[in-house]
């Protein structure tokens, strides 16, 4: 099993010592949920990486260039001009994982029980 910084050289061709590790990486590594990491390959490299032993699998990188919503930046009270949002290049290289395990139905939330729908509005019916 190759190092990250081995595995990245041998795509590209060179010695591990000629790497530039700034330009190519590795950027990232992942070792809890898996063992991976992220660098910067050419179609060739990320092709010639593919076929190394102990390689499971190659992924590009996919860029999403907008927001999903319209409207985090207003509900998140972001201003443009200045603060934490252009402090932080407007969320760049910000990735945000969300898992969602559903609705569960047998929540109380979801009872026929008038009483509890009315203790949660305040009162007040739907």
């Amino acid at each position: 099993m190759f190092s990250p910084i081995s595995a990245i050289a041998l795509a590209k061709g060179v010695h591990p010592d000629e790497l530039d590790i700034d330009q190519d990486g590795p950027f990232y590594a992942y070792s809890i949920a898996f063992n991976g990491f992220v660098a910067k390959l050419t179609q060739e490299e990320a092709q010639s990486m593919k076929r190394m032993e102990g390689v499971l699998n190659v992924v590009k990188d996919m860029v999403v260039a907008n927001l999903h919503t319209t409207h985090t930046p207003e509900f998140l009270d972001l201003n443009p001009s200045y603060g934490i949002w252009p402090v932080s290049h407007f969320g760049e290289d910000v990735i945000i994982g969300v898992i969602d395990t559903g609705i569960w139905p047998e929540s109380k939330s979801f009872d026929s029980d008038d009483r509890f729908r009315l203790e949660i509005t305040l009162g007040m019916p739907y």
